[in-house]
């Protein structure tokens, strides 16, 4: 990959001005990649915490659930965090699941 996301399409994929396309267009303005790195690596902290403290260990983890903690993550940052991906993104050379794997999750209840 070229750039540090890879998005084909939709509002996922449009970078913040200034960024060089190496930082998606995001509610804080921010547009160095390591910065980013930093505030997603911070809020994901803040949400491991939130998550140890609520879920149980023989709670079922829902598509629900995951889309949730996706938003409470990122959704300060970006507007699309906690929907249903609508293009395929990755970061370097890893690749997150193909949208239309997600959207098939996505009418799923649960995670096996």
């Amino acid at each position: 990959m070229t750039n540090r996301y890879e998005t084909h399409g939709s509002p996922e994929g449009q970078y913040q001005p200034d960024s060089n396309n190496q930082v998606l267009l995001n509610k804080l303005a921010i547009t160095d990649v390591d910065e980013m790195n930093m505030v997603e690596l911070e809020l994901l902290g803040q949400l491991y915490e939130k998550v140890l403290a609520e879920v149980t260990e023989d709670q079922i983890i829902t598509v629900a659930d995951l889309m949730e903690w996706h938003r409470s993550w990122l959704g300060n940052v970006y507007d699309w965090a906690g929907r249903e991906r609508s293009v395929n993104m990755g970061k370097g050379d890893f690749h997150f699941a193909a949208c239309a794997f997600c959207s098939l999750c996505t009418n799923s209840k649960v995670i096996v």
